[in-house]
């Protein structure tokens, strides 16, 4: 007699669909939190630099408000091109969009680094990843 396995109703699916759903979202929760902190890290002269800095996500791009902001307090203040949008939804960026931002956080040969986006996304780091675990074993239970 040949066993047969019936499945009446299978949720790996919507599981599936709904945990991808729960990390984009925390994800893009994370980006803007690293943003946040940056500009509260950001070394400010006029304010250009903290005011380019932008989140973009797959579903959008912060970068024409960034830009405005930063030419409203420098208006000669130049940004670099828009960061493109990532193709998924589980990847964001956070940008310095001030042509000069790369310098202030790394430092030249004539001036100190003065970071403020790396130390953003250190500090954001182990809250994203508890709340990645979190989901994983809210996924498992």
């Amino acid at each position: 007699m040949a066993s047969r396995i019936v499945i009446v109703f299978d949720d790996l699916p919507i599981v599936a669909e709904r945990l991808h759903a729960a990390a984009a979202k925390l994800v893009k929760t994370a980006a803007f939190n690293v943003e946040a902190r940056a500009k509260g890290n950001a070394a400010v002269d006029t304010g250009a630099m903290r005011a380019a800095i932008y989140t973009v996500t797959r579903d959008g791009s912060g970068y024409a408000g960034a830009a405005a902001d930063a030419a409203s307090v420098n208006p000669h203040a130049e940004m670099q091109s828009e960061e493109p949008q990532p193709a998924k939804d589980t990847s964001a960026v956070v940008h310095a969009g001030m042509n000069y931002s790369v310098y202030v956080e790394y430092g030249t040969v004539h001036m100190a680094a003065q970071p403020f986006m790396a130390p953003a996304a250190a500090a954001e780091q182990p809250n994203l990843q508890q709340a990645l675990r979190k989901l994983a074993a809210e996924m498992s239970a």
